[in-house]
């Protein structure tokens, strides 16, 4: 149980210091709270690395019910603090939990938590930067050229440094690197109100393992 605390902690110290920060209007914005998804989001990306699978999910599951009740009581604004409706706080819980259920290889698990963290992050933050002039609607949402090529140049490199790690895919490698950040690209357009922490790592899932 020691490692786990010790696991966590630097997640619990980061959202502290993070919600001192946009209480005192020096963190706010969107490009705020992704800057939070991607720093959590990476480093819980190798904890089966540190504390095991079981580990990962008694956490993934004190995560949940730890956003569960700031939803209710508005605790953390900074990871909460975006003005259109998303799910994806819940749900980025959920998909930790569900991967670290579904597989026993810890680079697979790293390849599904990176597609959420690093690809899903710096996507935003380019659209954000770089995308209003290139813009489209999915539904009511609004996504961008930019935002789009940076996750499909970011699940490419995921998937090559997943591939790199894990010999029984070495052998398909071009064919993984072709189509995956392909689908995974498409899977992150439609997966709107924060769906596609679900559904982009289970697809990297499937993807990897059957």
């Amino acid at each position: 149980m020691i490692p786990v605390i010790v696991t966590v902690l630097p997640v619990l110290l980061l959202l502290l210091l993070t919600e001192y920060l946009w209480r005192s209007n020096s963190l706010r914005g969107e490009s705020a709270r992704k800057l939070i998804h991607i720093v959590v989001g990476s480093y819980v990306a190798f904890w089966p690395f540190m504390i095991g699978f079981e580990g990962v999910q008694i956490i993934s599951a004190a995560f949940l019910l730890v956003i569960g009740v700031s939803l209710k009581f508005s605790i953390f604004k900074a990871i909460h603090g975006v003005a259109r409706r998303t799910w994806g706080e819940v749900l980025f819980a959920v998909g930790i939990g569900l991967i670290a259920v579904l597989t026993n290889n810890p680079w697979v698990y790293a390849a599904c938590i990176l597609h959420m963290s690093l690809a899903d992050g710096f996507a935003a933050l380019a659209g954000m930067r770089w995308g209003k002039n290139n813009s489209y609607m999915i539904g009511n949402y609004k996504k961008s050229i930019v935002g789009t090529g940076v996750f499909w140049f970011s699940s490419l490199l995921i998937t090559g440094l997943a591939i790199a790690n894990i010999p029984e895919l070495q052998a398909d490698a071009s064919m993984y690197l072709l189509w995956l950040p392909i689908a995974t690209s498409v899977t992150e357009n439609l997966g709107v109100n924060g769906t596609d922490n679900v559904l982009v790592p289970l697809l990297v899932f499937v993807a990897f393992t059957l």
